[in-house]
């Protein structure tokens, strides 16, 4: 049996205009059990729980996350939250459907500040080939990134995957003829043409260098 144990002040962020602040300042019943001293909170009618701001706050938060044009901090600003409650919101609403190694796999990366490890510079970035779209994200290229995160993959996934394009990256190369049973690995027509075109430089630059500086054969 409960019985009534007090009021508690609860302010709640109610910011339905923009360029006016407004608090609900909600007197939550708490409520206590005769036998076992639990006590426990009723119901809040004006937010979700574990959130300070109003259910119409949080329907316009969604609704601002649909923009493009914001980022976090501007949905923040508008709605009179921080940037880490427009986050932790995001999170719980959004469920991320798992997606399946394509067929056809490339393997790259981008150079990025949100590298995990300390000094690291880049991302690694999974792709499929045949659709042009994102397959995943891993916060390392390393070889221990790779090796942590290939074997999470089922088998009869990773069975499916029959090429795997990469630029000459080393590890590459190894994680994919170790994870992939059926895999035949390509390097990218990019990185092939990039290679050539720098090694064709340096052998410019060398026998270029060999001549005597102004003749005509230093120009040739």
């Amino acid at each position: 049996m409960l019985s009534g144990n007090g009021i508690k002040e609860k302010p709640i962020n109610h910011r339905i205009l923009t360029d006016w602040g407004c608090k609900l300042i909600y007197e939550a019943r708490r409520y206590r059990c005769k036998k076992c001293n639990y006590t426990e909170f009723e119901r809040n009618p004006f937010a979700m729980n574990g959130f300070n701001n109003s259910i119409p706050v949080m329907n316009q938060v969604m609704k601002d996350l649909h923009d493009p044009r914001l980022n976090y901090t501007m949905i923040g600003q508008r709605n009179g939250i921080s940037v880490t409650e427009v986050i932790n919101y995001f999170d719980s609403s959004v469920t991320i459907p798992y997606i399946s190694l394509p067929e056809n796999l490339g393997i790259d990366e981008i150079h990025s500040k949100m590298a995990k490890r300390k000094n690291a510079s880049y991302l690694c970035v999974l792709t499929d080939n045949d659709h042009f779209s994102l397959a995943d994200i891993l916060t390392s290229r390393s070889k221990y990134e790779l090796n942590n995160f290939l074997p999470l993959k089922p088998l009869a996934e990773r069975e499916k995957v029959k090429y795997v394009t990469i630029d000459m990256w080393k590890p590459y190369k190894e994680m994919v003829l170790k994870w992939f049973p059926n895999v035949t690995v390509a390097a990218d027509p990019f990185h092939v043409i990039e290679h050539l075109s720098d090694d064709f430089t340096k052998i410019r630059i060398r026998v270029m260098k060999s001549k005597v500086y102004g003749s005509d054969a230093y120009y040739l």
